[in-house]
């Protein structure tokens, strides 16, 4: 339960850095995949007491007939800016 606390101060803090961001889906209630990513760096920090510098901002992989499918493209400052904006989170309330 704490941890979506602190999520919830990173997602509020992500939002103020960056107001045209849309950290939910269309339904209003689940992130976008990409977006989700903040929740991860968030995760993994508080459970590991530090923040990856970098995660992969692309994903593909080929599926049965060779073909190439791009799982996920996302801007490649948004996880950088996601990682900054955990560590500030969790460093603000003890976790790091």
């Amino acid at each position: 339960m704490l941890l979506s606390f602190y999520m919830k101060i990173a997602w509020e803090l992500a939002i103020k850095l960056r107001p045209t961001l849309n950290l939910y889906d269309a339904d209003g209630h689940h992130p976008p995949s990409f977006e989700a990513i903040l929740s991860v760096y968030v995760l993994v920090g508080a459970l590991t007491d530090e923040v990856s510098a970098a995660i992969p901002a692309w994903y593909q992989i080929k599926d049965i007939d060779g073909e190439t499918v791009e799982l996920m493209n996302i801007d490649t400052l948004m996880p950088c800016s996601f990682g900054k904006i955990a560590e500030q989170t969790l460093r603000e309330y003890g976790m790091l």
